[in-house]
């Protein structure tokens, strides 16, 4: 939840493309770089009174907090309430997710991989032949 009127809601509204990269920080190795985990997708604004939206956040204790505090500004007059909806793409890059670091100092690019999310509606055989 966001309000339409702030930077990443204009944002969104002239090019949806979203991207985001997740670090994570080896607790061992602490000195070698971050393994990552990077998503692509699309974003929209959706309305404030979104029904699928506000069932997203009352599923979990903050976002029933935060919904509760967007009904408060709502009844103080705040008219620019939204959602942001972010559909992933299926493909997923990791770089040095389960990679062997011995492995690494020889081949960097064996850290490179790629996941392919599975449509939760098709069975696993039709996911396996469907193309990306």
């Amino acid at each position: 939840m966001t309000r339409a009127h702030l930077q990443k809601a204009r944002d969104i509204r002239g090019n949806g493309r979203v991207s985001l990269v997740v670090p994570i920080r080896p607790r061992l190795l602490w000195f070698l770089p971050p393994a990552t985990i990077q998503l692509r997708g699309h974003a929209e604004v959706l309305d404030g009174d979104d029904d699928i939206g506000a069932a997203v956040f009352h599923g979990f204790w903050l976002g029933r907090r935060i919904l509760d505090a967007y009904e408060r500004s709502r009844k103080n007059g705040e008219t620019r309430i939204c959602f942001l909806k972010i559909t992933p793409q299926r493909i997923v890059r990791t770089y040095m997710v389960g990679s062997n670091v011995w492995e690494l100092t020889r081949r960097m690019e064996a850290a490179a991989g790629t996941v392919v999310i599975r449509p939760p509606d098709l069975p696993t055989a039709a996911a396996e032949r469907s193309s990306l």
